[in-house]
């Protein structure tokens, strides 16, 4: 995968105002197994996000902390097509005491100072209250992305 020092999305609404609050979701194709999936942070004012690199790098391999038996391929060998999408909380909301059974990973640690408050933000997002189509997109050839969504 050619993966750029960061990817930046912008998720504008049907007027084209940013979107504050929303967190996107990046599906990743690597190996024969699971999907590796990887969250942006908030949107800001501007509706703007971005995921540095490292960030990306990092979450990638928390999945292989989380279970070895799901995963293979590696970030080097990657498909550098892409799916991206809004973040869905629900199955989070839900399952609570699912979420919250898992210590923070290797790459969380420095982020959240415990598994609660990554919950808590995960699951406070503002996307349950849009609607967007599913992109393709090569993450090789663009950096900067745009998500539109309507209610």
């Amino acid at each position: 995968m050619e993966l750029p020092d960061n990817i930046s999305v912008q998720v504008i609404d049907n007027s084209g105002k940013g979107v504050e609050g929303a967190i996107i979701e990046l599906k990743v194709v690597a190996g024969t197994k699971n999907p590796y999936t990887i969250l942006s942070p908030k949107t800001d004012k501007s509706g703007s996000t971005q995921i540095s690199k490292s960030d990306f790098i990092g979450q990638f391999e928390d999945h292989w902390e989380m279970g070895l038996m799901d995963y293979n391929g590696n970030i080097e060998t990657a498909n550098n097509n892409i799916e991206i999408y809004l973040y869905n909380p629900e199955w989070a909301i839900e399952n609570k005491d699912s979420c919250m059974a898992w210590p923070l990973l290797k790459n969380e640690i420095p982020l959240w100072s415990s598994r609660e408050e990554k919950y808590e933000y995960i699951t406070s997002c503002n996307n349950s209250k849009y609607k967007a189509k599913n992109q393709t997109v090569n993450i090789s050839d663009s950096n900067n992305i745009t998500v539109k969504v309507s209610k």
